[in-house]
């Protein structure tokens, strides 16, 4: 049963993440929809899912745990806590959803099992970590969010040799209509609601 350590390690360390000021810490402020919901609740802002950098490092102390599960199992067979397909998976979502170009899931797998994964081979364009690198200084120099710029540009790709391209229309239209301030903006904004008008209901603002 000694194998199992690793395992309850990982789940006390998530279990923290479920205090209210550590939530503010590890999760972004953003919804998975990338609006934002304000409540009044006192804490304003109803965080979102996990941060990019929390994630990986959710993905780090798992990988960690299999490999001591393993070690310390002995002639017991350890559960395998992530397989090839989840972590194909999981970098699908960290490159749509967070413009994780430089593909952090498969680097991490390699880094910590010492196995290479990759992308599925495909005729489609991707980016590379290096584009991710320029779209960030680019980005910088002109005040502009990189997530959303990303997101844009893979919008673009994904309709790269299409007839029909009315579809694109629409995913420009509800990325552009996503929360892209700073969390500080947005509370300030909140703030001077609040003192013209008092505190709202529970709202989504984007």
């Amino acid at each position: 049963e000694g194998w199992r350590e690793p395992l309850l390690d990982v789940r006390d360390f998530l279990a923290e993440t479920l205090d209210p000021e550590r939530k503010k810490v590890v999760r972004d402020f953003r919804r998975r929809t990338g609006h934002v919901t304000i409540n009044r609740s006192g804490d304003g802002l109803i965080p979102g899912p996990y941060k990019l950098e929390f994630r990986k490092e959710i993905l780090r102390r798992l990988l960690n745990a299999q490999n001591e599960a393993a070690k310390l199992a002995e002639d017991e067979l350890a559960p395998t806590l992530i397989h090839a397909a989840e972590v194909h998976e999981i970098q699908r979502i960290w490159r749509r959803e967070l413009g994780d170009w430089g593909d952090s899931a498969y680097a991490i797998v390699n880094d910590i099992l010492g196995l290479e994964l990759s992308a599925e081979e495909t005729d489609d364009f991707e980016f590379s970590s290096r584009d991710g690198e320029i779209l960030r200084q680019i980005c910088e120099e002109h005040d502009l969010p990189t997530q959303m710029m990303s997101e844009l540009l893979d919008a673009e790709r994904s309709v790269q040799g299409l007839r029909r391209r009315t579809s694109i229309h629409t995913r420009i239209s509800s990325i552009l209509e996503k929360e892209w301030r700073s969390e500080e903006e947005v509370l300030a904004d909140f703030d001077t609601s609040v003192d013209q008008e008092g505190v709202p209901e529970e709202r989504v603002t984007s």
